[in-house]
């Protein structure tokens, strides 16, 4: 009883040191995907200047959408 005890104490250190070590990994893999995140946010913003980042619709690009999303925020109804 004693041995297994032992033998699962050791199993359980070695699960979390693995543990620990893949936490690092994903909180570098995240920073990572955020810098290229913010990196094509800065592509994409010069190419369609007329997107308000406040109304969170980033991704249109017609202006249609982007005349839609003008008067909604007046108020008007289309």
């Amino acid at each position: 009883m004693e041995k297994q005890n032992a033998d699962l104490f050791w199993e359980n250190c070695r699960i979390m040191l693995a543990n620990e070590k893949l936490k690092k990994k994903v909180e570098k893999l995240m920073q990572e995907n955020q810098m290229l995140a913010a990196e094509v946010r800065m592509r994409i913003e010069p190419e369609n200047p007329n997107n308000d980042p406040q109304d969170g619709n980033r991704a249109e690009s017609s202006s249609s959408a982007n005349n839609w999303n003008k008067n909604q925020g007046k108020g008007k109804n289309m």
